[in-house]
């Protein structure tokens, strides 16, 4: 049962296979995956970009760490959720050339991600949807504090898209007051407990750990054939059982409480939803039903062959730039 059922697979194989599938994506660093990776290194060049570091408190007292764009004639700002993993405030480097020059930009260290605080890995997967929301929502209010009321728009992928939402949802009224205008919805997904359901990925077809692939000089079906490439994958399919064992009674238990199906109709903001068709993690037949309830969408499906899982920035980087830009376009 759980061999159909490994929970936060998709969440892990994201944080190992992301950047080996990236491309060099133009002559600008913000789309280079090796600085993106060195996450010090990325927020020094931010940092010398005019970045500044902020810090606001969120529930429980948690001290949450972002890093702050303030442009000197922009008309609106940009709030950022990152994903459960790889998570961090720098990977949305990309974002200093993909947004529009009058936006303010707020990249954002979730709870226990990065620089900011927050529990432990154990106790963050077993609440995973819960509280994470409230982070965003802190993010907001200091937004709309900190911009003096300029217009807002919510940007999350992956996980990161599903706790902007419940965060917008969670608001209800209150986004008028903050003056939020839309939000982005990138590789995200509809339920937690549906995303740690995904059907099996075969992890001995697509497991090769990228310190592995080094070895062998790139050579994919090299380090896919090594017994060390076997051991990894043995270990990592141990790992998830047992994570399953111990983690999916909690997550079904909480379903009610982290399922956007049954609330996504009552979002009060337009929604801009990518999505790759090849999306093997937020598949695109799940989330093609969330989708068809959401009052005021835009909808850009990213076709076959193009990209997948929360790569669309960069795989794709000249049409996402399009979409974004005639979608702010005609909602501001």
């Amino acid at each position: 049962m759980f061999a159909k059922k490994l929970l936060f697979l998709p969440i892990f194989l994201c944080f190992l296979t992301n950047y080996a599938q990236e491309e060099k994506l133009g002559s600008s660093w913000h789309f280079d995956s090796k600085i993106l990776k060195a996450r010090k290194k990325a927020k020094n060049r931010l940092l010398k970009e005019g970045f500044k570091q902020i810090s606001f408190t969120s529930t429980n007292d948690i001290n949450i760490v972002g890093l702050l764009l303030e442009k000197k004639d922009a008309t609106c700002t940009f709030v950022f959720s990152h994903g459960f993993c790889p998570g961090g405030k720098e990977l949305f480097a990309p974002f200093v050339k993909l947004a529009p020059d009058y936006c303010n930009l707020l990249f954002l260290d979730l709870r226990s991600a990065g620089e900011s605080d927050g529990p432990g890995l154990y106790s963050k997967v077993k609440e995973y949807g819960k509280t994470d929301y409230q982070d965003i929502v802190h993010a907001l209010e200091f937004a709309h504090e900190t911009t003096k009321g300029k217009p807002i728009i919510v940007f999350g992928w992956c996980s990161g898209a599903f706790n902007a939402t419940t965060a917008v949802l969670h608001l209800d009224n209150d986004v008028e007051k903050l003056n939020i205008k839309g939000l982005i919805f990138d590789s995200g997904f509809g339920s937690i407990m549906e995303m740690s359901q995904v059907p099996y990925i075969d992890l001995d077809r697509k497991f090769v750990p990228s310190f592995i692939l080094s070895l062998y000089g790139g050579d994919k079906k090299k380090a896919k054939a090594s017994y060390l490439c076997k051991f990894s994958t043995l270990c990592c399919k141990s790992f998830f059982y047992l994570m399953s064992f111990f983690l999916e009674p909690p997550i079904k238990k909480r379903e009610p409480e982290t399922n956007l199906y049954d609330k996504i109709q009552n979002i009060k903001v337009p929604m801009l939803v990518i999505h790759a068709e090849d999306d093997d993690y937020a598949p695109w037949k799940n989330v093609q039903k969330l989708v068809e309830n959401i009052p005021q969408k835009k909808l850009w499906l990213i076709e076959r062959g193009k990209s997948k899982h929360a790569t669309n920035h960069l795989k794709v980087k000249e049409e996402y730039k399009e979409h974004i830009h005639a979608w702010l376009e005609s909602i501001l």
